[in-house]
């Protein structure tokens, strides 16, 4: 089409409804270009007139005092340009948050709204007997009963009657062997002999029986310990020039319920203890 037929279209649609109202827009839009180019517009002034207006209380005031007017405006200013200096100011003054009080109030009306549920209590109920030790041996320091006395002797008579040398090549893999770990809870060993010597006459020989027999206790630092325990013996054997021989279980010749497992002997001489603290595990070397 030629310009001719195209300007007559644009005046024959112009008479429509949304043409007028561009029309309107791009006029006022035309009238203000000079204010919109130059950013003259009153906004900030408007928003500065509005925080002056909220400092002085939107009602009429003793301007006759010294500085009173003038006081506001600047204090209306800093809130202006600084958005929050009071709120900054209370918190070092108080060293509270303002917020702290609206964020309880909001928790507590959301928790009020959460229906509670009712807490239901279980019966406790003893054990039953097949559910390991369910006596109580509390009293077990004083013994009166002589099948029971009985039973004690016989205990300590079969544990008398085992081959120690062939249980301590038997068990030489500790941890990992199950015959160590049922041979060592028929006795006490060398860990737990300090315990039992620094009983209390009040402590319950309950717990410490159930803890000895039934703990498998395993956390972190006793997973470290067992990680590090083959690098401490090439680390000992390195600088001491010693060989490390690893050892089962010792049973004690006279009294068959006492036992040790260290962690090594040197030269059927010397037995070795490793220790690893969890606590130098970030540790470059021996010395630190």
């Amino acid at each position: 089409k030629n310009n001719t037929s195209t300007r007559l279209n644009v005046n024959e649609n112009c008479t429509s409804t949304i043409c007028r109202e561009i029309d309107i827009i791009v006029s006022r839009l035309s009238k203000n270009a000079d204010s919109l180019i130059l950013d003259v517009d009153n906004n900030i002034c408007e928003q500065l007139n509005s925080t002056i207006n909220k400092f002085l209380g939107g009602k009429r005031i003793n301007f006759s005092q010294k500085s009173s007017y003038t006081t506001r405006v600047n204090a209306a200013v800093i809130s202006f340009n600084s958005r929050e200096y009071l709120r900054a100011i209370k918190k070092h003054v108080t060293n509270t948050s303002p917020d702290k009080r609206n964020v309880c109030q909001k928790r507590r009306k959301i928790l009020k709204t959460i229906p509670k549920t009712a807490k239901t209590y279980k019966k406790s109920t003893t054990a039953d007997k097949y559910y390991g030790n369910a006596d109580e041996l509390d009293n077990i320091r004083s013994i009166n009963n002589q099948d029971l006395i009985n039973e004690m002797n016989a205990f300590i008579r079969v544990l008398d009657d085992v081959d120690r040398s062939n249980i301590e090549i038997e068990t030489r893999d500790q941890a990992v062997s199950e015959k160590w770990k049922r041979e060592r809870l028929s006795r006490l060993t060398a860990s737990n002999f300090g315990r039992i010597c620094k009983m209390r006459p009040s402590t319950s020989c309950k717990n410490t029986v159930y803890s000895i027999l039934y703990n498998n206790f395993s956390c972190k630092s006793v997973e470290y310990g067992r990680d590090m325990e083959n690098i401490a013996k090439q680390y000992f054997e390195d600088m001491y020039n010693f060989q490390i021989v690893s050892c089962g279980l010792f049973i004690d010749m006279e009294y068959s319920f006492l036992a040790a497992s260290p962690d090594g002997i040197i030269d059927n001489n010397a037995i070795v203890e490793i220790k690893a603290p969890y606590a130098a595990k970030d540790t470059l070397n021996i010395n630190e």
